[in-house]
């Protein structure tokens, strides 16, 4: 249903003189919704059937919003409930799929020293998945393989298919991810490897030009950490002492080194 008020910024307690004002201020933008409007509006018996369809609108329509809502809030808290029912189902491999994701696109993002949290955190919370699946598959009578599967997870899924007599649309998608990640974390690694090699160069440069030890010479540059172009690491020096070091990538393809 139409609201007219919202269509000419008015509210319900308007004046039929502002009402007017308001039709006069639309003009001829819609000449025959404006008419519509005028009709009902003008007519004091029209305007209070028109009011009392609109709010019962309005009211209807906020109810059955909230009894959406709250039915796909029961539904979600149901399927919840139903995940240790006893009956086989997938979810627990979905959830596992979900964090084997997110922690491939967070090594690609956080430092080695965080992405080592997160990877241990990862893996306990898979095995823990692995384990609650392994237990449905039991009480199903489907656990025909060792739990200790669930320490090496393409396999679990593997002897998951098997044992359920069903394809191996899990266990392909597991694989794909991993591929997927090692071909991105390939590329991610080649490009750090050449930003490491180009600052370790500058550096054995630094120390030869502007510090004059022409005998310190850089061995290796490792980057632990990147936010954008913008890297922290640290320098191993030909005398066996290392120094944080950071590297700042420009578009021109140029790198500045700071060696602290």
């Amino acid at each position: 249903m139409e609201n007219h008020y919202e269509y000419l910024k008015l509210d319900m307690s308007a004046s039929k003189e502002q009402i007017d004002t308001a039709l006069a201020a639309v003009g001829d933008e819609d000449e025959a919704r404006v008419r519509k409007i005028r009709s009902i509006m003008q007519n004091d018996r029209f305007k209070e059937e028109y009011d009392n369809k609109l709010i019962a609108f309005l009211i209807g329509g906020s109810e059955s919003a909230k009894a959406s809502s709250s039915s796909k809030i029961a539904d979600a808290v149901a399927k919840i409930k139903a995940l240790d029912s006893g009956s086989l189902h997938d979810y627990y491999i979905y959830m596992a799929v979900l964090l084997l994701v997110f922690n491939f696109i967070s090594s690609l993002l956080v430092s080695l020293q965080v992405d080592y949290v997160i990877s241990l955190l990862v893996m306990i919370a898979t095995i823990v998945l692995l384990y609650k699946d392994w237990k449905l598959l039991e009480l199903n009578n489907k656990a025909t393989f060792s739990v200790w599967w669930i320490l090496f997870s393409p396999v679990y899924l593997f002897k998951r298919a098997n044992a359920k007599g069903e394809s191996k649309r899990l266990f392909a998608v597991w694989i794909g991810i991993i591929a997927i990640f090692m071909v991105c974390n390939f590329l991610f690694s080649s490009g750090r490897a050449e930003l490491e090699s180009a600052a370790c160069e500058t550096v054995s440069d630094i120390y030869r030009t502007q510090l004059h030890r022409p005998g310190i010479t850089c061995k290796s540059v490792a980057i632990t950490e990147s936010n954008g172009k913008n890297h922290v690491g640290f320098v191993e020096l030909s005398n066996g002492s290392t120094r944080d070091v950071t590297v700042q990538e420009y578009n021109d393809g140029q790198i500045y080194v700071t060696v602290e």
